[in-house]
């Protein structure tokens, strides 16, 4: 008889008769058989336990069957094995006996991988939120092989065996996740996608919004699929994070005396919402504006104007916007300001050159000469002669270089904001 260790096998042989039974067609004239089953070591009969007789009896016929099998690697080798057939001894004296002597022989155990057990991973979750900014994943954990199971028989110890002849290769445990969909419906959600074993989660909708416990399936070398159902997704509904406020200029420049005022419109009245959810705000906002700015803003089309004739307006005035919302019982604040320059043309205005020509006068005498009013420049951008205000002339005297106040020549308007005339008069030589 032959095995592998770990495995079992039968042999049937026909059940023995004896010469006085069949002589008188009388089976049990002798008495019932026993059996005593040794194994042989050095010679001695020595007791065994991995083979076992028993009878088999259908009908009339009876049969004996040996029943061998071990799991003990230690009985790896050839057993000189011994088999006694005994009868009734019912008589005065010990009936004849049967020795039957064979071998039994177990054979390493071939190395059987699917014999190993696989443990399923710890339960895993991952919460997120529709719309979120950063995309949730989960890396979904393998399940490992049992180390128990690497032990259990005699053809998977084989596996792991070291030092065998021949050698023998550890069973591999390379493992991938093929498969992560709804356990509901049998497909993975469209706002899922798998990549290896990384799951990433990232809802669109609030329709998308609830639990889902998902059916994780995983490749193995020699188990065939290993499947668990203990990954949970939550998705809620979008959460504001943030609202961004209006979008304001940095600052804005304006000059008094201009021919247009200056008008922006600014933009995104409303807040934005950050994830962009769609939900109703009830929002409100108040500007400020520095008292006696020349800046008027029209809250309904969100219109800030400058204007001014008013050279004193000139300054820097700064514009605050505070706005707030309401979403969910939550209250989000901004609050944003700007510059606006206004600035006096005539701080930075040229006066137009002009030229009163020398002139030579007889002592007693007078003489006049007509000159056109300048202009300047600031005046001239806008056609607002007077937007510096009025002019004054003065005639001074040069002497060794210093002005010195002088009687002889006089100033005046001869026509209106347009001609002046300087009148010269000399006295006669005291």
């Amino acid at each position: 008889m032959t095995i592998e260790c770990g495995q079992t096998t039968t042999q049937d042989f026909a059940w023995p008769t004896d010469s006085a039974a069949i002589a008188v067609n009388s089976p049990d004239i002798c008495g019932a058989r026993s059996y005593e089953l040794y194994e042989v070591i050095s010679g001695v009969n020595s007791p065994q336990t991995f083979i076992t007789l028993t009878e088999i009896v259908n009908g009339a016929t009876k049969t004996e069957r040996l029943t061998a099998t071990t799991s003990d690697e230690t009985k790896i080798a050839t057993h000189n094995m011994k088999l006694i057939i005994k009868l009734g001894n019912i008589g005065k004296s010990p009936y004849p006996t049967l020795t039957k002597t064979f071998n039994f022989i177990v054979n390493h155990a071939t190395c059987d991988c699917t014999l190993l057990t696989w443990d399923k991973p710890a339960a895993q979750s991952v919460s997120t939120t529709v719309k979120r900014a950063s995309v949730a994943t989960l890396t979904l954990v393998h399940a490992t092989v049992n180390t128990a199971s690497k032990s259990t028989t005699p053809a998977i110890r084989r596996c792991y065996e070291v030092n065998a002849t021949p050698p023998q290769t550890p069973c591999s445990e390379t493992t991938a996740i093929t498969a992560v969909v709804d356990n509901a419906t049998s497909a993975i959600p469209s706002f899922m996608t798998l990549a290896g074993s990384v799951l990433t989660v990232n809802p669109t909708s609030n329709t998308q919004s609830k639990t889902y416990t998902m059916k994780v399936t995983m490749s193995t070398p020699n188990n065939g699929p290993q499947i668990w159902t203990t990954v949970t997704v939550t998705v809620a509904d979008c959460v504001i994070t943030s609202l961004l406020a209006a979008t304001v200029p940095s600052t804005l420049s304006y000059t008094i005396h201009a021919t247009s005022n200056l008008v922006m419109t600014l933009t995104t009245p409303g807040f934005q919402q950050d994830p962009a959810c769609g939900y109703a705000l009830t929002e409100t906002r108040s500007w400020t504006i520095p008292t006696g700015a020349p800046l008027t803003f029209d809250a309904t089309k969100y219109i800030l104007t400058a204007s001014s004739s008013r050279n004193l307006d000139d300054g820097i005035y700064q514009v605050s916007l505070a706005e707030s919302a309401v979403y969910s019982g939550n209250t989000f604040s901004n609050s944003v300001t700007f510059s606006v320059t206004v600035t006096d043309p005539c701080l930075t205005t040229t006066i137009t050159p002009f030229t009163i020509p020398d002139f030579t006068l007889e002592n007693g005498k007078s003489r006049t000469d007509d000159f056109t009013r300048p202009t300047d420049s600031a005046a001239n951008a806008v056609s607002k002669p007077n937007i510096c205000g009025n002019r004054t002339y003065l005639v001074k005297e040069t002497v060794g270089g210093v002005d010195v106040s002088q009687t002889i020549v006089t100033i005046s308007e001869v026509t209106a904001g347009v001609t002046y005339r300087l009148t010269t008069l000399t006295m006669l030589e005291s």
